[in-house]
């Protein structure tokens, strides 16, 4: 499985970071090699145009309202750190969290837990138009 995986289209560009690389299990607390991440993409944010958009996504474990509360916490905490680099930089940055309601890959096959598939649904992903 990608920890981080980047996609382009027409400009925007997603970047897809599992959360098993940002947060300890089942917390929104960002780790330290997280924070070092975050800082390595804030440089290119920099230059972004338009909004940037912090989306955060759990996989299907848990309550759907508290997989909805945490991945929103993530999406906050990365956004928190982006802004922090970024200081006046002029950057409007938004943050959303889905919850298990957009999953990328199946959490379960043929009705087993799939935990490859779990682990790519928990996730963050930062998008922005590159100028």
């Amino acid at each position: 499985m990608d920890l981080e995986r980047e996609e382009s289209t027409d400009g925007r560009v997603t970047v897809q970071i599992s959360s098993d690389v940002l947060f300890e299990f089942d917390k929104a607390t960002l780790t330290a090699d997280a924070r070092r991440h975050i800082a390595e993409l804030a440089r290119r944010l920099r230059a972004a145009s338009g909004t940037v958009e912090v989306s955060g996504h759990t996989d299907s474990r848990g309550e759907p309202g508290y997989n909805r509360k945490l991945s929103q916490q993530r999406a906050d905490a990365v956004k928190a750190e982006l802004l922090r680099h970024l200081g006046g930089a002029g950057v409007e940055i938004t943050a959303e969290g889905h919850g298990e309601t957009d999953p990328v890959a199946p959490n379960e096959k043929n009705g087993e837990d799939d935990p490859e598939g779990r682990a790519q649904n928990r996730r963050v992903e930062i998008s922005f138009n590159e100028s």
